[in-house]
């Protein structure tokens, strides 16, 4: 598997007050996930993350990935801890 080196993920909340959830989505990972809970939310996006990139078939990534979490209070550094160290 090639190396793919660094990847930079851009992933957007917004909250949904007709169902009440929080929602999360990225189109560069085709990540979609809701949770009532912000923090909660917060908790599952690197795990989804690295399970997705894995799916993707870009386990040959010699870094972390870089996530950049957009809410309404503007970007917040997500960072993805251990998980992803030059698989094969």
């Amino acid at each position: 598997m090639p190396n793919h080196g660094k990847v930079d993920i851009s992933v957007s909340c917004s909250f949904d007050p007709e169902a009440k959830v929080w929602i999360a989505t990225s189109n560069d990972i085709n990540l979609a996930l809701e949770d009532s809970s912000l923090d909660r939310l917060f908790e599952r996006i690197p795990i989804v993350i690295v399970d997705l990139i894995e799916d993707g078939g870009l386990k040959g990534l010699t870094e972390s990935p870089v996530v950049t979490l957009s809410a309404h209070n503007g970007p917040i550094p997500l960072p993805i801890n251990g998980g992803l160290h030059a698989r094969t």
